[in-house]
């Protein structure tokens, strides 16, 4: 028998998925072999539309809402600053590269802690994390310098990084979820569940009261 799993579809500039982060890091400090990342590309290949007043408008009406529903916070730099740039470029791929390599060479807990510092620097303090030089500027707070994130960037190549977005989509679709956060319950006879996450938002401890009551049946 597999061991259970449980799964976020997300994206690192996804806001719902920004979210969700209360939630991963309440189950991470019970259960730190539990949970699995997958990365879904919101801003990829062909979708990656360049800010405009009227985007940035609707972006922070539906911030609101989120801030409104799970507790997170959107700062200043990032309403009245990043999103009043009208030359940023909605792209998710370098965070993905980024989130994927640390992914692959040191693992799960490290690339939750990478996601908390992209999303929290994007989110509330304006950084804009679809340059790989702001992406370095964070993974130096991992302990981890240049010559060796270069590493495991060039261990991710565009090839594993399509396969990898194709995988969670394919993910996505096989357990009709909706979009970003998508949160799937694996048993240890690998059947999957989805959990009606917005049930869950600003109250990490049932979420993880929750977890305790699967495991216990398993």
């Amino acid at each position: 028998m597999a061991s259970p799993i449980l799964h976020w579809i997300i994206d690192p500039i996804c806001g719902w998925s920004y979210g969700a982060l209360p939630l991963m890091n309440a189950v991470e400090e019970k259960f730190p072999n539990l949970q699995s990342l997958h990365l879904g590309g919101l801003y990829s290949e062909n979708h990656q539309p360049q800010m405009t007043a009227a985007m940035r408008a609707q972006i922070i009406h539906y911030d609101e809402q989120i801030h409104q529903l799970t507790g997170v916070n959107f700062g200043d730099d990032y309403k009245n600053g990043l999103l009043a740039d009208t030359t940023l470029i909605m792209n998710s791929i370098p965070a993905t590269h980024a989130l994927l390599s640390i992914y692959q060479g040191l693992g799960h807990s490290s690339m939750l802690s990478l996601l908390n510092l992209i999303q929290q620097g994007y989110y509330q303090n304006g950084l804009n994390v679809t340059q790989y030089s702001v992406l370095a500027q964070l993974i130096l707070q991992l302990g981890i310098h240049d010559d060796q994130w270069s590493k495991y960037l060039e261990a991710v190549d565009q090839k594993f990084m399509h396969q990898s977005i194709h995988q969670t989509r394919q993910l996505l679709s096989h357990v009709r979820g909706q979009g970003f956060p998508t949160l799937v319950y694996e048993n240890q006879s690998g059947e999957m569940n989805k959990i009606p996450i917005h049930k869950f938002y600003n109250k990490p401890q049932d979420l993880v009261q929750f977890f305790d009551q699967q495991l216990l049946k398993a």
